[in-house]
């Protein structure tokens, strides 16, 4: 996969840092209808059940699980009402333990992911609740956390399951599954992080990933990495806030607080930190920008405060992700698209980015005092059709001088595999003494042998292109002064 981001420090650049009025925004998009779960507002009754396996000891009393929801940091609790902004409440009903009918074995398939197992988890969850419905309704609770006395495989896992007892028959209902201690790690005690992340997938949210084929990588949402700050005791792993995305699907984030450009425009807005309870007039929470030509993608932008409330993050900045409902991806912009958005996805002061899909640009602007920070995000026209681009050439290791394409927007034609011709000037005329082509995530090279070895101006020249009405400039480099062998 191509990188398709660009980012630059601009110097000098002043972003007003005040809004005095709010501005105008487009039509709200919806929250994605492709939660099942629909919107965790309000009261949210969850049964929370113990269950061990066949002649086996539980390594806690159930205490131990009322303190892990309970409504004190860091415990689930507290950290549902934290990342909701007060608009969910989490009312969890601890019970257990109940014996399983079977040993783990009889629940064994296949070999997961990292060595562990993977577990049958429909018989797991159905003899669950089968031990304990004497003593519960199950029609009183929207989901279900199973805790299991042995580790059961993997992490865990979450998102749609089945309720078997008192309905007329099974209806799917959201649900958690944890085995503890876990299979793989060092872990003794129950990581709040992975617990939060199967819980978010009962509430309907999905995986981000650092890159189109990175299922993971970023650590500034608990569908992904999970935590940051590990360990604090008596549980481990605290987890971070959810990104922006799956708060505005669970109706954590309303219509008002979410602004949408309008084509053609460039707006300057100022985004609350995610992580602040408060919203000060004025203000939004996230920008959703529709990426032109469709109604199943856009941009997301949020602002992140490190050192917040759930909120240890590698830094404080602007992030952005590119979310399909087509194909149920969402990603984070990373820039330097290793696989790992710790270090490459977030915006600071001057920084911006250019997504290629769209046109969209996004800039950072100063930080305030109370973690918040102005955005200016540009939404092309829709007739929109050209696109810049720029080259840069550099001296290597004093034998070959190696071509850059590192600013580019538009369509694929503009940055994937162009052709690049490198000129010396020769009796004042720019003569052509290599083409080649180049990408935005690699580099084309003009060696300095035979012909090219002599001391003299070096340039590099993108010739414009066409794309069906897609022009993509013509760009030429700085010259480059290169001494010879």
């Amino acid at each position: 996969m191509k990188k398709s981001f660009v980012r630059l420090i601009v110097a000098g650049m002043l972003v007003a840092t005040l809004i005095a009025t709010l501005p105008a925004s487009a039509s709200v998009i919806a929250p994605s209808s492709d939660n099942w779960y629909g919107p965790a507002v309000g009261p949210q009754p969850w049964i929370v059940l113990l269950c061990s396996f066949k002649g086996s000891e539980p390594r806690h009393e159930v205490g131990y699980y009322q303190t892990l929801f309970g409504d004190q940091y860091p415990n689930m609790g507290d950290y549902w009402t934290t990342v909701s902004y007060g608009r969910m409440d989490f009312q969890p009903d601890v019970r257990g333990w109940y014996e399983m009918p079977r040993k783990l074995a009889f629940y064994k398939e296949d070999p997961g992911y990292f060595g562990g197992i993977y577990t049958n988890t429909d018989a797991l969850t159905k003899h669950c609740q089968a031990q304990a419905n004497d003593d519960v309704d199950f029609t009183d609770y929207k989901g279900a956390v199973y805790f299991f006395d042995k580790g059961i495989g993997n992490t865990g896992y979450g998102g749609p399951g089945f309720r078997y007892f008192d309905v007329s028959e099974p209806d799917v209902w959201s649900h958690a599954v944890m085995g503890e201690p876990l299979d793989w790690g060092t872990w003794t005690t129950t990581p709040q992080g992975s617990l939060a992340h199967e819980m978010g997938h009962g509430f309907g949210f999905r995986h981000s990933g650092a890159r189109d084929d990175v299922e993971y990588g970023s650590p500034w949402d608990v569908m992904s990495n999970i935590a940051q700050g590990c360990w604090e005791e008596p549980f481990e792993c605290i987890p971070v806030h959810p990104i922006a995305a799956w708060k505005r699907e669970a109706g954590w984030i309303t219509d008002s607080e979410v602004y949408v450009p309008e084509e053609g425009t460039t707006t300057t807005v100022t985004l609350e930190a995610t992580g602040s309870q408060l919203l000060l007039p004025g203000r939004y929470r996230m920008i959703q920008a529709p990426i032109r030509g469709t109604e199943t993608r856009w941009l997301t932008v949020e602002v992140r405060a490190d050192g917040g409330k759930y909120e240890d993050l590698p830094g404080s900045g602007v992030i952005v992700h590119r979310i399909s409902t087509k194909d149920y991806s969402t990603k984070i912009i990373d820039l330097d698209q290793n696989g790992d958005a710790t270090d490459g996805a977030l915006l600071t002061e001057g920084e911006f980015l250019i997504d290629n899909s769209s046109g969209i640009k996004v800039t950072a602007g100063a930080p305030m005092a109370d973690g918040s920070m102005s955005v200016t995000i540009y939404s092309p026209p829709r007739d929109e059709k050209t696109y810049e681009r720029r080259v840069r050439l550099g001296l290597f290791g004093g034998l070959e001088l190696r071509a850059h394409l590192d600013v580019v927007s538009g369509p694929k034609e503009c940055y994937d595999q162009v052709r690049v011709v490198g000129q010396m000037k020769r009796d004042g005329d720019w003569v052509d003494v290599k083409a080649f082509r180049v990408d935005s995530v690699g580099f084309g090279t003009i060696h300095v042998y035979g012909r090219n070895r002599h001391r003299g101006w070096y340039r590099l020249v993108a010739p414009a292109t066409t794309s069906g009405w897609d022009t993509c400039e013509q760009a030429t480099s700085k010259p480059v002064w290169y001494e010879g062998l």
